[in-house]
């Protein structure tokens, strides 16, 4: 994997965590779906 991709994590999830915050309220269920093309991606 090359370091940019590994190095944007942290953004990534900051990001999505951020978004979860703003549009749900306590106690709502959600659902975080991770789908991919990973086959770009050198292991």
């Amino acid at each position: 994997m090359r370091k940019e991709i590994s190095d944007s994590f942290d953004k990534l999830s900051n990001t999505v965590s951020a978004v979860i915050e703003d549009k749900t309220l306590e106690g709502d269920s959600i659902l975080v779906i991770g789908v991919g093309n990973t086959a770009g991606v050198g292991q």
